[in-house]
Order: C-alpha cells, then sequence, then structure tokens
C-alpha cells in the first residue's frame, strides 16, 4: 500500500534576540502572538537567553514578517542571530 504524505515544506529556523528586556512577560506576549501567524509551526522561548527560536515555513512567512509581529508586540528591536 502506498501513502501519500502530500507535497513536502520547507521549514526555515530562526534564532532572535531580543535586548533590554526587562519584564518576562514579553516573551510570553511575543510567543502567544507568534504562535497565531500562519507559517509558524513552532515557538520556544528561553527566558534565561532572551531568545526566541522560530521554525516556520517561508513559504508562507518571512523573517521580517516574524521581526515585525515581534515589534508590534512589544517596543523591544529583534534581531536575528548571525546577522
Amino acid at each position: 500500500m502506498k501513502r501519500d504524505f502530500g507535497e513536502p515544506q520547507a521549514i526555515g529556523i530562526a534564532i532572535f534576540s531580543l535586548y533590554n528586556l526587562g519584564c518576562s512577560s514579553y516573551l510570553a506576549t511575543i510567543e502567544r502572538k507568534l504562535k497565531r501567524l500562519p507559517g509558524i509551526k513552532s515557538v520556544d522561548v528561553n527566558h534565561v537567553t532572551d531568545t526566541v527560536s522560530v521554525n516556520f515555513n517561508p513559504a508562507k512567512i518571512s523573517q521580517d514578517d516574524i521581526r515585525n509581529c515581534m515589534k508590534q508586540a512589544t517596543t523591544h528591536e529583534a534581531k536575528t542571530e548571525g546577522s
């Protein structure tokens, strides 16, 4: 029996560092808002390092869209690690 698993989907991974984050409630807000976006597969928030790791479908959402969502959720800048 042959199984059809559908079309393979590309997965992008981005790690964002947040600077001068005074309160951990900002991270919870960011996580909640990101999970609502189309194309987001998973969000991992690290309260110790103030980073947000996002697995996403780049055909549906860009890193700039993710960054803009985080900016709207807080007043803090989000910078992708390595860029």
